[in-house]
């Protein structure tokens, strides 16, 4: 049966039928054509059925895009006044201060930092929404990167009893090829989750090398820590936008969701995928395994390597 192109009528009450027309040809032994048979379809129900779901779909995508701007706007404009009010309150903790006033003038600027870290998470999210953020591959060097990701974690310390300790494949090569930047940014998101939910103990961030060739390598970079761990029904929703494993957790630990969300999708787009393992009230680990291409040929070490499983001393 051929289809042939569909075509309206108009019926005697002035109401417009869709019509589909399909067309079988009988052929004699020669081939030659001795009969045709043709039968209408009337599809009016289905046409206006799929021309409603694409209607919803404009309406849905074009929802979608005005919220990523939007969001993408305000949260560009939020932080550029969040950088200033950092500044200043910079410049006041270099004034004669009190003890009281110093408290509360460092007791803003965490805020102050908190909020500015919620904005970039928002700004990062709108982006991703909206298809704008691109990856950036570069030489980078995974021990440099460590190093970095010690000075912003000890920071996030605190007085907490916790060590952070960096597993670095001594067999890892010297510099990689990929987005460094965003790897770091999703290292310094799940290695802070970590630290934030374990009161004592350590958090150990590793890379091991799993596969080399000549011009690439298999990593799995992983994250673990001892907290409050996650049970096996909120594991199904813990990378839902907006979603923490539990509703307390927002009051306990003031978290967006946010961040696990960028994490697995920027994981995602360096065609990878994040996983994790974890049980309540004991260790959780996230992983994923990335593939990178190398600049140096392996064990070549253009200056002295660090320990493997080295603790974060800044």
């Amino acid at each position: 049966m051929r289809a042939l192109p569909p075509f309206r009528i108009t019926l005697p009450n002035s109401s417009l039928r869709r019509i589909q027309t399909g067309l079988r040809i009988q052929r004699d032994a020669r081939g030659h054509p001795v009969m045709m048979t043709g039968v209408n379809y009337d599809i009016t129900d289905q046409y206006e059925l799929e021309a409603a779901l694409r209607d919803a779909k404009e309406q849905a995508d074009a929802a979608s895009a005005a919220k990523s701007s939007f969001l993408a706007n305000m949260s560009h404009e939020i932080r550029t006044l969040m950088n200033a009010v950092l500044g200043m309150l910079h410049l006041v903790q270099l004034t004669n201060l009190n003890g009281r006033q110093q408290n509360y003038v460092s007791k803003a600027e965490t805020t102050a930092k908190s909020l500015l870290n919620l904005l970039n998470d928002i700004l990062d999210y709108s982006k991703i929404e909206a298809g704008k953020l691109q990856l950036d591959s570069h030489p980078f060097e995974p021990e440099t990167m460590m190093e970095n990701l010690c000075v912003v974690l000890s920071g996030n310390q605190g007085t907490k009893d916790v060590e952070v300790l960096f597993d670095l494949d001594p067999e890892l090569p010297a510099v990689l090829v990929g987005d460094g930047f965003r790897l770091q940014q999703v290292l310094i998101n799940l290695a802070g989750n970590a630290l934030k939910f374990t009161s004592a103990g350590q958090v150990v961030v590793s890379m091991h090398l799993l596969h080399a060739e000549r011009d690439a390598v298999r990593v799995r970079i992983a994250v673990s820590g001892i907290g409050i761990g996650i049970s096996e029904a909120q594991l199904q929703r813990i990378f839902e936008d907006f979603t923490q494993a539990e509703a307390s957790t927002t009051r306990r630990f003031g978290d967006s969701g946010l961040g696990l969300v960028i994490c697995k999708r920027l994981i995602a787009m360096m065609s990878s995928e994040l996983e994790v393992e974890s049980r309540v009230d004991e260790d959780s680990r996230f992983w994923f395994i990335s593939r990178s291409a190398c600049r140096a040929a392996l064990g070549a070490r253009p200056h002295p390597r660090i320990c493997s499983r080295v603790p974060c001393a800044c």
